[in-house]
């Protein structure tokens, strides 16, 4: 009994069909759309490859420079761990952990370096290009 409904239902069904022209005006616009979403993601991906050049050559020059000073920055380490008691700095000694912890704040501060920038050149190329 509910075949012979259901079957009777669409039958009867004759929706409106919208006219050659509306449908077409209504694709060139969702075209358009698509197109214009092409586009900006091309720009986005654009200013991702220089920000990420302007990120790795940061890295490099602060690796650089790093590797120039490292002795320094070793020696300015080993220089406030004689203000650590007793206790600790003879755990410091059997572990060598100035050392390591000398690279820690090289690495620390070169992988923030080198986001900054990437933030920086994403925001200054965003300003650029909207206005």
């Amino acid at each position: 009994m509910e075949d012979k409904d259901l079957q009777q239902l669409f039958q009867s069904f004759s929706p409106e069909l919208p006219s050659d022209t509306f449908f077409m005006r209504a694709l060139e616009a969702n075209l358009q759309k698509v197109e214009f979403i092409r586009r900006q993601q091309a720009v986005a991906r654009r200013q991702n490859r220089r920000a990420v050049v302007v990120a790795a050559a940061t890295g490099f020059v602060a690796g650089v420079v790093f590797m120039l000073i490292m002795p320094y920055i070793t020696s300015f380490i080993a220089a406030a761990s004689s203000q650590i008691p007793a206790l600790l700095l003879s755990l410091a000694s059997l572990s060598d952990i100035l050392t390591v912890l000398s690279w820690s704040v090289v690495g620390i501060v070169t992988a923030g370096l080198s986001l900054s920038s990437y933030q920086l050149a994403m925001t200054l190329q965003t300003s650029v290009t909207s206005k």
